[in-house]
């Protein structure tokens, strides 16, 4: 481990996560520099957040850089290690560190982490939700937008006495890590995603399973026993979940009465039970994230019945397969979070056979969108295609579907009713990211609702 006290330091990157290192760098009395490619406009916001530290600034082009100089490189997740500064470093044998690694290697809490393509931040919110209800002083943070340097910074400006930890932690976090460790450690699916930055699959999987790479036997790794998210053996005892089967050790749904009964088994004996019924929760992808849920908080040390009985209240976040309203007999629902194609392939699966209207389309991340022909084929009625990817999709769904390209939202939510009859639903689920024509997924998800609303007379 590294003593930052004194060190010359550079963070590479001044997004949210870049912030939070700096000002544990400077807790911990290093001298750091903040080097990024933004305009000193773009920068304004991260200034601001830094104003009164001692911090140096270098913008893309203001001076030489001496990577010589300095005694370690801490990046954000943003960064790709492409990056010609992480290669320079590596060249000079400079350590490279993750603003994950850099929280973990500064604090000392119980922490449960939960990666996936889909439903990362549905699990971490639950599992904190879970704990704040066993009145744990629980950290949430990670890639749900609070940096886990935030935490340890809190800790030891004794702003927190924080117990435990949920981190919801991305793949381009896990390239970075190297000690950090998780009491309880979840992988809950993959699908085609980031293999523009990851390039493929197989390099995709590895990076996810290092999530475990640190872990006991005394600790505990949450999989999904119906997907295939395993490379390499597990050291942590296992907790499995599935909507298929009963696991030796984890949950199931036990559908055998049809009542979709969420049971916590080891051997033959049922831990914890609950009717997923009886949840605010909609969907059999919510199936999985509860079990995953308990799992984590079991790792903690709650117990599955309590921590069943506390996720009865949990309401999901929006544009994730939420429900915008019914018109004339046709549901509306916004599932603007499906940026990879698995989660589009989990929301039509919770409707009937040619059941749907889908809204797709946005920015492609060089996926590959062939996994969504069959599942059109069987539920989607009528394809409206938007955004960057709209050809892309056209060509490769053709004959699953009809179709009709759209020029934006107010059009594709338009021709998507034109086409919807009673009892149908209009799904906006894009399998795409919205950088062409949003700022944010949730930009997108609030567009559509407005629009929704806006053409039935709500607005």
């Amino acid at each position: 481990m590294i003593d930052f006290k004194g060190q010359n330091v550079l963070v590479l990157g001044a997004g949210t996560s870049g912030v939070a290192a700096a000002k544990l760098l400077i807790k911990l009395g290093a001298k750091v520099t903040i080097f990024d490619e933004k305009s000193q406009g773009e920068l304004s916001q991260a200034q601001e957040a830094l104003r009164g530290s001692k911090v140096l600034w270098n913008v893309m082009g203001d001076a030489p850089l001496e990577l010589n100089t300095f005694s370690a490189l801490v990046t954000s997740p943003g960064v790709p290690l492409t990056h010609f500064l992480i290669k320079k470093a590596n060249t000079l044998k400079l350590p490279v560190i993750g603003e994950l690694e850099l929280g973990w290697r500064n604090q000392n809490l119980a922490i449960s982490a939960v990666t996936g393509s889909n439903g990362k931040t549905t699990v971490a919110s639950l599992t904190d939700h879970i704990l704040s209800k066993q009145n744990y002083r629980n950290f949430l943070g990670g890639n749900i937008g609070n940096p886990f340097c935030n935490c340890a910074l809190e800790l030891m400006e004794k702003k927190e006495a924080y117990q435990t930890a949920v981190l919801e932690v991305s793949s381009f976090q896990l390239e970075t890590v190297s000690h950090f460790h998780a009491k309880g450690a979840a992988f809950l699916n993959l699908s085609f995603d980031h293999l523009d930055r990851h390039g493929d699959m197989e390099q995709y999987l590895r990076l996810k399973n290092r999530i475990f790479i640190n872990q006991s036997p005394e600790d505990m790794a949450i999989i999904n026993l119906d997907a295939h998210t395993l490379y390499g053996e597990l050291k942590a005892r296992t907790f499995g979940f599935s909507r298929k089967k009963r696991p030796d050790f984890g949950a199931y749904v036990n559908n055998s009465t049809g009542s979709e009964l969420i049971q916590v088994v080891e051997g033959d004996r049922v831990l914890a039970e609950g009717n997923f019924k009886d949840y605010l929760m909609f969907g059999t992808h919510n199936q999985e994230n509860l079990m995953a849920a308990v799992g984590l908080a079991m790792s903690l040390g709650v117990n599955p019945q309590a921590a069943l009985l506390a996720a009865k209240d949990f309401s999901v976040a929006g544009h994730r397969l939420q429900l915008v309203g019914s018109y004339k007999g046709v549901s509306y629902y916004d599932d603007s979070k499906a940026t990879n194609v698995g989660a589009v392939v989990v929301a039509l699966e919770n409707f009937g056979a040619k059941s749907v209207i889908l809204i797709a389309g946005g920015r492609d991340k060089d996926m590959d969108f062939r996994p969504l022909i069959e599942p059109v084929k069987e539920k989607v009625r009528w394809l409206v295609l938007i955004g960057e990817a709209k050809e892309k999709l056209q060509g490769l769904l053709a004959g699953a579907a009809p179709m009709t390209l759209a020029s934006g939202m107010k059009e594709a939510v338009s021709v998507a009713s034109s086409f919807a009859r009673p009892g149908d639903t209009v799904l906006l689920s894009p399998a795409c990211a919205s950088f062409d024509q949003f700022s944010s997924y949730k930009q997108r998800g609030e567009v559509f609702q407005k629009e929704v609303k806006r053409q039935n007379g709500e607005l």
